[in-house]
């Protein structure tokens, strides 16, 4: 998965969400099973759950 930098991110329904220097965000229930996820290219950072329970995160390549 890569490490992880930022603090995970916690829906209401317990998932955790969990974002990687290796690309990959995933969801964890609330007894740490992965229930799904996504790679995209670059360093997950900081996600974030709003009040209707949509999922966002940044991302960074780290390319100059």
């Amino acid at each position: 998965m890569g490490s992880t930098t930022d603090d995970p991110a916690l829906s209401e329904d317990g998932t955790i969400h969990v974002g990687s220097t290796g690309g990959r965000i995933v969801a964890l229930s609330d007894e740490g099973n992965p229930k799904w996820e996504f790679n995209i290219s670059g360093n997950i950072r900081s996600p974030s759950i709003d009040k209707s329970g949509n999922l966002y995160c940044g991302a960074s390549t780290l390319v100059l």
